[in-house]
């Protein structure tokens, strides 16, 4: 999977958001690629020791909008790991700041038929790519559209599924 997220990172040509990026070759690939105009990593792979010229900021998932403005991203690639707990939040404002293409890669255990559906809603085209390794989920957010009361729904029935996957988690332990 790592070989398609490199060829990936080569094609890019725009604004990207990294999240979640820990292996070293995809983030120098990410350097290297001089049609990428603005880079920000967050919760990347320390890029100040290794002296390359990415930039890390400390951005709460929760404060995307407020801190990212709508559609400043042409490509978002994250990690599916850091996001878990908080897709409620992420997919709303994925949507909200990204005016093109969404990469996310997630581990072969992943439910990822949960995450398809709530992109769905927002008239996405989704498609996947498996691998060895993992599945590679490709979302063209480029007609995407999104509404504020919609998303208060959606924000309240996420939130009350997540709560009780939580408590069925919890219980299932006993």
């Amino acid at each position: 999977m790592n070989d398609a997220l490199k060829n990936v990172i080569e094609k890019i040509s725009g604004n990207l958001l990294g999240i979640g990026i820990q292996q070293k070759n995809l983030i120098e690939s990410i350097d290297k690629n001089e049609n990428i105009k603005i880079c920000d990593l967050l919760d990347s792979a320390d890029i100040k020791k290794e002296g390359l010229s990415g930039k890390i900021k400390k951005v709460y998932i929760k404060k995307f909008r407020k801190v990212f403005k709508k559609g400043r991203f042409d490509y978002i690639i994250a990690n599916s790991k850091l996001l878990e707990d908080y897709y409620r939040y992420f997919v709303k404002d994925s949507i909200y700041i990204n005016k093109n293409i969404i990469y996310i890669y997630i581990d072969k255990e992943y439910d990822y038929e949960r995450l398809i559906k709530m992109y769905k809603r927002y008239n996405t085209n989704v498609k996947m790519e498996k691998y060895n390794d993992g599945v590679l989920i490709i979302i063209d957010a480029s007609k995407s559209c999104d509404h504020v009361i919609k998303n208060k729904f959606y924000l309240i029935g996420d939130t009350v599924y997540y709560y009780f996957d939580k408590l069925g988690d919890y219980l299932a332990r006993f």
